[in-house]
């Protein structure tokens, strides 16, 4: 009887270790989930990144042709090793976006596109689903981007522009030499900020706090963008003084709409 108490003592420690370490693998595989997660969402936003940085260069006149041969492929391998490091082998773009970039980096025109900044202002995933094999995930997400740039008019002044969009994406990732890298964009919405700021003016509602200063800032970012500027440097300057974040709608959009579905249900009470 007392060497079946011990045996029974003995295999309920044995079950409880086992429990243990199954709970602490389970916290470990959760972990380690969580870490992948955050290594998709850096790499998605750097993919959308770099392919906002294409024909990105300094310069002082805005063209490519002012740079040394030299520095123009010192831009272009480094713009390809982002591509490569952000875009998976098979994914359709990646090629195209380095020849982009090269075409861009080689032109030889008196035509100016100039990218003084660019990129996410903000990004929201509505869902990372990684797939059982860990080597694969699909992306819900909805970034805010800006390209602030200075392009030439046929008058030969120029021009500053200052685009902001919200882009909700679907896109797959994929796992490819131990690292995160976009493989396909499954689906793609874009809103412009000027149908933003329309619908916020449109909608029947009280003004929140800071839709004054919005407009006020978009009217400034506009008057800059219906500027022609005699010179590339005073384009430069009027440029760097618009804020982007500032001129983002589209927070501003989903309060008023927002305040606008509470009222429609007090309405309703």
């Amino acid at each position: 009887m007392k060497k079946r108490l011990v045996s029974i003592f003995m295999l309920m420690v044995a079950t409880v270790s086992c429990i243990g370490l199954t709970a602490f693998s389970d916290a470990d595989m959760a972990t380690e989930q969580t870490e992948e997660v955050e290594l998709i969402k850096e790499a998605f936003v750097g993919a959308i990144e770099t392919r906002l940085n294409m024909g990105t260069f300094v310069s002082e006149t805005g063209s490519p042709s002012a740079l040394s041969e030299q520095a123009r492929n010192d831009n272009i391998n480094a713009y390809t090793s982002l591509i490569e490091q952000y875009y998976a082998s098979d994914n359709p773009c990646r090629a195209k976006y380095i020849s982009l970039h090269e075409f861009y980096m080689n032109e030889n025109s008196d035509e100016i596109l100039y990218s003084l900044s660019n990129g996410v202002l903000q990004c929201e995933f509505n869902g990372v689903h990684l797939a059982a094999d860990a080597q694969s995930a699909t992306v819900e997400a909805q970034y805010i981007s800006w390209d602030k740039r200075i392009e030439s008019n046929e008058a030969g002044n120029f021009e500053v522009a200052v685009p902001v969009a919200r882009n909700t994406v679907t896109a797959t990732m994929v796992k490819e030499g131990g690292n995160w890298k976009l493989l396909e964009t499954l689906s793609m919405n874009k809103e412009f900020a000027d149908d933003a700021m329309a619908k916020i003016n449109q909608l029947n509602t009280v003004a929140p706090i800071g839709e004054d200063t919005l407009n006020q800032n978009v009217n400034s970012a506009e008057e800059i963008c219906s500027t022609s500027f005699v010179s590339f440097d005073d384009a430069m300057i009027a440029a760097n003084s618009i804020d982007e974040a500032s001129i983002n709608p589209f927070n501003m959009l989903d309060e008023v709409e927002s305040l606008m579905q509470n009222e429609d249900s007090n309405n309703l009470e």
